[in-house]
């Protein structure tokens, strides 16, 4: 056993045995384990001796550059500061701090060592350096133009060689990846030729060709800078959605699984996750990773898409309804997504909602045909005798189910009227004893089970038998329509419709085939007729409605009205005959209408809403105000008061909503969505320190998140940082995309000369909300000085053409835009409608009369300005110039 002398006599043998290494031999074992890239074993050996040595300032600012190296910012910062305050080779730390900063985005610390060491002239290599991270840093502050001319005149000093240096050709092509992608790429190959390792210049070419939907140059740029800088974590995130865009589904999952193990709350990967396994039918799985993206703030559509159809295959109804009724919010055109929610809530007994949930869906587009006698069958057992009326009604002219009406309805109608219900196998069996009606159920269900053939030869031979069964003749035309042949449907149609002149599937086939030949009369007067045997047929009066924007004058209201039974309007015909009046600006004639067709105390939510909201047009604010407290007397819930306020947000009346958010009670006014709705008020209002006040106890709380980005990018866009303004826009927007979102993100990218970005962002709302008519023209119109064709083409869609018709500014402006565009004949149609609207604006003349020049029409574009009521000096100057030209 060893004594305690002992044990010190040992200790003291060891210590002189190893005696600690000099600061030189530390640095020289450091700098040999980074030679031979052990980097960890580096790192180790310089925190020991700072911690040994806390003033062993060349160990603090070498391990920062290991860490820079390595592509981890933020550890080389605090070690780089270290050196930058014990003075440390000043100039060079100064530099690379300035790299660490502009790497991590951290515009604010840039500026201020910027300003501190910058010099008015570059007279050495470190005031060349920082006055290229100078350029860097207004470019990423949007302000190009100022960044290129200094950028310009630092390489007006240069020599070619010197022109050609690292951080030159790296700073020349991060200004023009902003206009230039294809240039950037040229000089960071240029750049790679003679430094090819240099990280960023690969994260920056990958960013490029991302951009440009080179998915596959993309993916290797990412890779080669992953190698350089591995500890740059973000770099997995963009190699796993390149795979996305490559659809390699292997190395997506290898990068996603890999960022999930390293931050499984991160709602990006987990929707990436949701993705993948949904895309292998992994139900359970997809609706898990959803879920857990939908908690930790990503409340996208796709998100709640996919919980709900994986919760609806793993007959969780319950959750699948929770999250199908919020996806069919973003996706209201689906009819795949209305008729899996209407099932839900068949199934659960909901048979009210889905019976609404039926009638909303279009006629034409109802895959499974027996749905409705199926759920009208429900309602009589249950003793809901109207509401079962009222879908067998609703059959009654269904264009491509009336055949299947034969089968069902007429029985179901029978019992009825006896308000008893036999079990529904009988309907069917009860056909036995009539042939016609099973030759129609077999073709009938040859056409559920997708056999389109089978139903074709069945329905023929049957026509063979009897030329003139309407039955057989719709039926076979149908199956025409389902097989893209409309020429052979015809005909058949055409003889059905002369022995039932009432015969919906007829009459919506030849509505349609005139509108292809912009015959609207004639369309009119088959959706008319379609409502004269069916005056509930949604599909007629939402087309008839359509119809009247094809005309300058207000629609017939009266006349269209007269069509409906208003005794048993529906909601949903409300709401198209509203939003019809409301785009005609009718309001006093919407106002009567609502006040005439039923009292208010029987009014639905949706009908107070349009109420409301039309109150606003008619009336302006002061009556706006005392029509609120009859609103909220009438709906006091949270929803109804943010659709007010809403009202008034559309109308930019921001004084307004602050005033009606104050007389709110408690504790409404307290509530998440009223706070943020205030922040987002005092942000119209200029008053940012008091929207910061507001939003910042609310910014933990992931449910408000996609409003306090937009909230944070606002506050951004008026401190003049357009960079992270943009950063918060976007992620607003992908988080919430509406016209709001994209709205907002389109004013940024416009101030900040982004038109690329902004080109792909048009493309991709646009894409994936068509009907969103507002957003279309308002992009149209931020476009059109960058991107004037894709602006135009825009602008030519149908619903845009109908404001433009009756805007004069609006048609002046495409006017012009198209002459820009060396499209006057084009540009003439326009004109002319601007000047028909607002005959006496000299602007209009003037653009006018270019037009009709550049289509040698010289005459008529001199009598047009000479028709100027007050000249000004641009009109007397183009006059001189076409009598000079007349004369000679």
């Amino acid at each position: 056993m060893f004594r305690p002398t002992a044990i010190i006599i040992i200790s003291l043998f060891l210590v002189s045995c190893f005696s600690p290494k000099t600061p030189q031999e530390i640095v020289e074992q450091a700098e040999t384990l980074v030679a031979n890239k052990q980097y960890n074993q580096a790192i180790i050996v310089y925190k020991n001796a700072i911690e040994q040595t806390p003033s062993f300032i060349e160990a603090r600012f070498n391990l920062g550059l290991i860490y820079f190296s390595l592509g981890d910012h933020a550890s080389a910062e605090k070690y780089f500061l270290n050196a930058y305050d014990a003075d440390y080779s000043k100039e060079e730390v100064v530099l690379l701090l300035a790299a660490t900063y502009l790497q991590q985005n951290s515009m604010t610390a840039l500026k201020h060592l910027l300003d501190t060491h910058s010099k008015p002239n570059v007279n050495s290599e470190f005031d060349l350096q920082l006055a290229l991270y100078n350029v860097q840093y207004l470019a990423r502050n949007s302000k190009l133009k100022q960044a290129q001319k200094i950028l310009d005149d630092i390489l007006l000093n240069l020599s070619q060689l010197e022109r050609e240096c690292e951080l030159c050709l790296l700073t020349q092509a991060h200004l023009q990846s902003y206009n230039a992608p294809t240039k950037a790429i040229d000089t960071i190959g240029k750049l790679l030729l003679a430094f090819p390792e240099n990280a960023q210049a690969y994260l920056l070419r990958g960013q490029l060709y991302f951009a440009l939907r080179d998915p596959s140059e993309a993916m290797n740029n990412f890779k080669r800078f992953q190698e350089l800088q591995p500890k740059a974590g973000f770099v997995q995130l963009l190699i796993a959605v390149t795979a996305f865009q490559m659809k390699d589904i292997v190395n997506a999952t290898k990068y996603v699984d890999d960022l999930i193990a390293a931050n499984p709350n991160q709602a990006l990967v987990n929707h990436l996750k949701a993705l993948l396994v949904f895309e292998k039918k992994d139900y359970e799985a997809a609706r898990v990773y959803a879920e857990r993206s939908i908690d930790r703030g990503l409340k996208s559509p796709a998100n709640y898409l996919m919980a709900g159809v994986s919760a609806y295959y793993e007959d969780k109804m319950e959750i699948a309804y929770k999250h199908l009724q919020k996806a069919v919010t973003f996706y209201p055109e689906n009819d795949q997504l209305q008729q899996l929610l209407m099932f839900i809530q068949f199934r659960f007994g909901y048979l009210e909602e889905a019976s609404a949930s039926y009638k909303k869906q279009d006629q034409r587009s109802v895959q499974n045909l027996l749905f409705g006698n199926l759920m009208a069958y429900r309602f009589i057992q249950d003793g809901q005798f109207d509401q079962a009326g009222s879908i067998l009604d609703y059959l009654g002219n269904t264009p491509m189910s009336q055949p299947a009406i034969r089968l069902q309805t007429q029985a179901l109608q029978n019992q009825l009227k006896l308000e008893e219900a036999i079990p529904l196998t009988e309907l069917v069996t009860s056909t036995q004893d009539k042939p016609s009606e099973q030759k129609l159920l077999q073709i009938i269900l040859f056409i559920q089970s997708n056999a389109i053939a089978q139903a074709k030869d069945e329905a023929q031979k049957w026509l063979l038998q009897d030329s003139q069964n309407l039955d057989a003749l719709n039926v076979l035309a149908y199956v025409f329509q389902q097989l893209q042949e409309p020429e052979k449907a015809r005909p058949l149609l055409k003889q059905a419709l002369e022995i039932n002149p009432l015969n919906t599937l007829s009459l919506f086939f030849f509505a349609e085939e005139a509108l292809s030949q912009s015959n609207y009369q004639q369309a009119n007067l088959y959706y008319q007729t379609i409502l004269q045997a069916n005056p509930q047929n949604l599909s007629a009066l939402r087309s008839l409605l359509k119809l009247t924007f094809k005309h300058q004058g207000s629609p017939n209201w009266e006349q269209l009205l007269a069509s409906l039974d208003l005794a048993l309007i529906s909601d949903d015909q409300i709401i198209a005959l509203s939003d019809a009046m409301f785009q005609w600006q009718d309001y006093a004639r919407l106002d009567t209408f609502l006040m005439e067709y039923k009292p208010q105390s029987q009014w639905s939510d949706l009908v107070w809403m349009v109420w409301l909201k039309n109150s606003f047009s008619l009336s302006g604010v002061d009556k706006f105000n005392s029509n609120f407290e009859i609103y909220f007397k009438n709906n006091p819930l949270k929803d109804h008061v943010m659709f007010a306020l809403s009202v008034l947000e559309n109308q930019r009346q921001f004084e307004q909503m602050s005033a009606l958010i104050e007389r709110l009670p408690e504790p409404m006014q307290s509530t998440d969505a009223v706070q943020l709705q205030k922040a987002m008020v005092m942000l119209e209002l200029k008053q940012f320190e008091q929207a910061e006040a507001v939003i910042s106890p609310l910014e933990k709380n992931q449910t408000v998140r996609a409003a306090t980005l937009y909230i944070n990018g606002r506050t951004m866009e008026d401190a003049g940082d357009l960079v992270q303004a943009a950063s918060y826009l976007t992620a607003y927007y992908e988080d919430l995309p509406s016209f709001h979102s994209v709205n907002a993100l389109a004013n940024v990218l416009v101030k900040a000369n982004r038109s690329e970005q902004l080109l792909s962002v048009a493309k991709e709302y646009v894409e994936n909300f068509p009907q969103d008519n507002t957003a279309s023209l308002s992009l149209a119109l931020k476009l059109a000085p960058s991107q004037p064709a894709f602006s135009l083409k825009l602008l030519e869609r149908e619903q845009i053409q109908w404001l433009i018709e009756r805007n004069w500014k609006l048609s002046n402006n495409i006017a012009w835009l198209y002459f820009t565009q060396r499209a006057p004949e084009k540009a003439i149609k326009y004109s002319t409608n601007a000047l028909m609207l607002n005959a006496d604006n000299n602007q209009v003349k003037l653009v006018h009369a270019n037009i009709l020049m550049a289509l040698n029409r010289e005459a008529e574009a001199l009598l047009v300005l000479q028709d100027a009521k007050q000249p000004n000096s641009d009109i007397t100057s183009l006059i001189d110039k076409l009598l000079l030209a007349t004369q000679s």
